[in-house]
């Protein structure tokens, strides 16, 4: 009997292994159908972003575009900017030049005036009596 009573067991051990290995397995199977399903919505949803997918990316590259043509245009200004810097500094070097040439050429003028005057004073009679001179 107790033999009897051990393979009862063993047979309701078996059987309620066999309702979980088909539990298992039937979970198995919904778990696979549902990754089956996921599958095909992730392949649909990328079938219907792809038209966006592809307009953002030529958004990107004109934007990417934009954005060189803008750094080209910077660099050019600065370029620019650098080169009308340096003119304004030749520029004010030059002012200053033509100031100090403009005040020696004054100073020149006036100098040349009082030597004449002082010429004209030191020898009134003999420059106007002077035949050479006049001829």
């Amino acid at each position: 009997m107790a033999t009897i009573s051990y393979l009862w067991d063993r047979e309701a051990t078996f059987c309620s292994q066999a309702d979980t290995i088909h539990a298992l397995q039937q979970s198995y199977r919904d778990a696979v159908a549902r990754g089956d399903r996921l599958q095909d919505e992730l392949d649909s949803l990328y079938r219907s972003a792809d038209p966006f997918v592809s307009f953002v990316q030529r958004r990107h590259d004109w934007m990417q575009g934009r954005y060189v043509d803008a750094v080209h245009s910077l660099s050019d200004c600065n370029r620019a900017l650098r080169t009308y810097r340096d003119q304004s500094e030749d520029f004010r070097r030059l002012r200053t030049l033509i100031r100090a040439n403009d005040e020696a050429q004054g100073n020149l003028e006036r100098q040349v005036d009082a030597l004449g005057l002082n010429f004209i004073r030191s020898k009134p009679n003999s420059i106007l009596s002077d035949s050479s001179v006049i001829s």
